[in-house]
């Protein structure tokens, strides 16, 4: 092999350890964040009962759970309104 024969090879070595090195760092980030998916999507299905990809549907039971809490929070408001008015 002549001395320029030899040089392409070696940039193409490197090349290709390069291309392995950003290959292994891909497939290491997609793991990461398939991770952190699957933890988001342990965590809404505890908190609000629905899968990720059922967005309507959690979005529906967010509102839901709200509306109802505040429904609550209004009976009591106004059961301490009454307690009120009646010791006055």
């Amino acid at each position: 092999m002549a001395e320029n024969e030899i040089e392409k090879f070696e940039r193409l070595k490197k090349r290709a350890a390069d291309l392995q090195v950003k290959r292994l760092a891909a497939e290491a980030e997609v793991k990461r964040l398939s991770d952190e998916l699957e933890k988001c999507k342990a965590d809404i299905r505890s908190a609000y009962n629905v899968e990720i990809e059922d967005f309507a549907k959690a979005i529906e039971t967010m509102k839901s759970e709200r509306d109802r809490k505040m429904g609550e929070l209004e009976k009591m408001i106004s059961d301490a309104e009454e307690k009120l008015e009646v010791r006055r």
